[in-house]
């Protein structure tokens, strides 16, 4: 029984990594994109997990900005979705095509996407 369900863990994990359920987006203030990212669910859209630098930009500009905010529809920062329903190595290749055109100097991202 436990190996039977050990296999089923197994097998939906292998199918759950190749669902379509990725996109890419990018972060911008006044136009300006400042940060690409892969994400899945809200990952777009929250704040938890960002690096030193995203929140100096994001202070400088939007310092109404707290901790347990979303940035659903903030006035100065803009969300936008670039590609969806994206595999998950499509969405880190895009994710890093899009870092390269922009400049990793440009953005507040700390390495060039992962592979």
């Amino acid at each position: 029984m436990i190996l039977f369900l050990l296999l089923i863990c197994l097998v939906y994990g292998a199918v759950y990594k190749h669902e379509r359920r990725f996109y890419v987006y990018v972060h911008s203030i006044r136009g300006t994109v400042f940060y690409v990212g892969k994400g899945s669910k809200d990952r777009a859209w929250s704040i938890s997990n960002r690096n030193k630098l995203w929140w100096y930009v994001v202070n400088q500009e939007c310092p109404d900005i707290g901790p347990y905010h979303k940035l659903y529809n903030h006035y100065k920062l803009k969300v936008t979705i670039v590609r969806k329903n994206l595999l998950e190595q499509q969405a880190y290749d895009h994710e890093r095509r899009l870092i390269e055109e922009y400049g990793i100097k440009n953005l507040t991202n700390l390495q060039r996407g992962r592979k």
